[in-house]
């Protein structure tokens, strides 16, 4: 059956010209991210080069066999087309490139206190910014000055820290978490305020609380009505009077500290079981669906006692382990905001939908969950390739952390999935072009984050895969950088990639003339993706098991060429040379 080489209108899908006849060469590769590059040379009279120069917007180029569609992609621009006395030469790349095309900003998750500031008078006429000491390092605080003249005659004299989303980001402020400690007399309140801006409008109070004379503290996990603005408020709500405290006596205070523009994956469940205060402790929930080890909990939130609490095991699917402060009884709330890595990718895909139909599908059914919490997240201005990469390496929450990873293959649908879950290959061979070396060894680790007033890093413990070092009698240690305030995500995201470096992995090429499935029928060599995986079968197990970096390894990378046939496969970490290079280069090949 003859291939099929052709370029179709990308609105209407409609063919425009069949070349199948015409190509005197042509090569197709997939690699990091899916379908990479196609280059064809076409035998087109050099005045028919300027037809197609002509096109309105990017052509897409499919090359068929039958109904099984072996590369498709869209040509760049015109400019691609380089008419030559012999022919047309062109190039096309995968619908990876897409995520080129459009700049992203949003807020999703956000745990820092750098991006907090003074609310002035000039913000809002019931805020007085003079009569308050405020600090946002490493939390919110609002103090009330001795001497001042406080109360509600007139004009209110609040003090506030306000928080706004991103401008023109996409997404609004819908939920938040934070430990609160108010000391106050009667009449004072402490309060948060919400609101949305581009008008300035008053949305709600989700949270407030009235002074006791005494220190009152907890914990909140609340959803909010969608909004831009938060505000931290302290307020004398009586008549006017001065304040003969001392400076320091009357404050809100707010600690551990998350804003989520998502609930999606909110946990949202209840103690089942009273549970006595302790260290360590079990305590018995209506499920444990999205808690993992680290993660931090609101029990019983804006009552009292609440507290935030950190996961330290998990026993089952209504049992986990912290340390309480508090006794609970039956019935009281279990929350915590999560955010995935899938809800970002998934908009991403949206984003770029949105902006242009043609050039990646919408269904995002191919989209697998990392199950793992992104606490910090914010975007500005960022290409969504970068931010796709970025969220694949926080890897998973599997026992062997996984590396994951993002294609587009046909119909222009996005793919994330864990690394190597394409079609099995089997293959025999006569030789083999391997290296192995120590370059990306890694078998010590430690990950860096920064605390939550974002002015200062911070280092997890170090952690060392002694079996790697007596294998290899060396130790080669690596910093790994996390965009995170919390400790246990940077030791869960450390492990990750430790888990991923400890042996090193063999840098492989090989040109293939026959390749086979499960079931030995021998297959088109053009039917090998990047991610699949290939077991050379005439090579003796080195390490056992489908995966053993030897025998069995993952494909990164293909280059298929129609007019001879042949295939060129790069396995685990590709062998440099000035092909892979220029390749590199490619726009969309990283």
């Amino acid at each position: 059956m003859q291939m099929q080489l052709a370029i179709f209108n990308p609105v209407t899908d409609v063919l425009i010209a069949d070349w199948s006849n015409r190509v005197t060469s042509c090569s197709m590769r997939s690699g990091t991210h899916g379908y990479e590059s196609c280059e064809a040379a076409i035998n087109v009279p050099f005045f028919e080069a300027f037809l197609y120069y002509q096109q309105l917007g990017p052509l897409k180029l499919r090359v068929s066999w039958g109904s099984y569609r072996v590369w498709e992609g869209r040509l760049e621009d015109p400019t691609q087309f380089t008419g030559t006395s012999s022919g047309l030469k062109v190039t096309a790349f995968g619908a990876w490139v897409a995520f080129n095309d459009v700049p992203y900003t949003a807020l999703w998750s956000d745990t820092k206190f750098d991006g907090w500031r003074e609310y002035l008078s000039t913000d809002d006429v019931g805020f007085n910014e003079s009569l308050y000491e405020f600090d946002t390092n490493s939390r919110i605080s609002i103090v009330a000055r001795k001497n001042e003249i406080f109360g509600s005659t007139g004009v209110l004299k609040e003090g506030g820290q306000v928080y706004d989303r991103l401008d023109q980001s996409s997404r609004q402020i819908t939920g938040i978490s934070f430990d609160f400690q108010l000391s106050a007399p009667t009449n004072w309140v402490g309060r948060l305020i919400s609101y949305t801006i581009n008008p300035y409008t008053f949305v709600a109070v989700p949270w407030t609380l009235n002074g006791n004379g005494g220190i009152q503290g907890g914990a909140v996990n609340i959803t909010l009505t969608a909004c831009d603005r938060l505000v931290f408020g302290l307020r004398y709500n009586a008549a006017d009077a001065a304040y003969v405290g001392e400076t320091g006596n009357t404050y809100l205070r707010i600690t551990n500290l998350r804003i989520v523009t998502s609930t999606a994956n909110r946990v949202n469940t209840t103690l089942t079981a009273n549970r006595a205060a302790g260290s360590n402790v079990t305590a018995t929930v209506g499920t444990t669906a999205r808690m993992f080890v680290g993660g931090k909990l609101q029990i019983n939130q804006s009552a009292a006692p609440s507290e935030t609490v950190t996961v330290l095991s998990i026993g089952g699917a209504t049992t986990f382990n912290a340390t309480f402060i508090g006794s609970y009884v039956s019935g009281n709330a279990v929350q915590g905001h999560i955010i995935y890595p899938d809800e970002i990718i998934k908009n991403c895909v949206s984003t770029v939908n949105a902006l242009n139909p043609t050039q990646l599908s919408s269904d995002v059914t191919l989209i697998q969950s990392q199950s793992v919490d992104i606490d910090q997240s914010i975007y500005e201005d960022v290409y969504p390739t970068e931010i796709i990469n970025q969220l694949l390496t926080k890897s998973d929450n599997a026992a062997l952390p996984r590396q994951w990873v993002a294609l587009v293959y046909d119909n222009q649908r996005l793919i994330v999935r864990p690394r190597g879950s394409g079609a099995v290959w089997f293959a025999d061979i006569s030789s083999l072009d391997v290296v192995r070396t120590l370059t990306n060894l890694y078998n010590s680790l430690y990950a860096v984050y920064s605390d939550s007033s974002n002015k200062r890093n911070l280092r997890t413990a170090v952690s060392t895969d002694a079996a790697s070092v007596t294998k290899f009698q060396i130790t080669r240690r690596k910093a790994v950088t996390i965009d995170t305030t919390d400790s246990p995500n940077a030791i869960r995201s450390r492990d990750a990639v430790l888990a991923l470096q400890t042996d090193p992995i063999p840098r492989a090429q090989i040109t293939l003339d026959r390749i086979f499935d499960a079931s030995g029928t021998a297959n088109p060599l053009f039917m090998v993706h990047s991610d699949d995986t290939l077991t050379l079968r005439n090579l003796p197990p080195i390490l056992g098991g489908i995966y053993d970096k030897i025998r069995t390894l993952v494909i990164t990378r293909t280059d298929y060429n129609i007019t001879t046939n042949a295939l060129t496969l790069e396995l685990e970490i590709p062998i440099p040379n000035i092909d892979v290079q220029l390749a590199q280069a490619l726009k969309g090949s990283m």
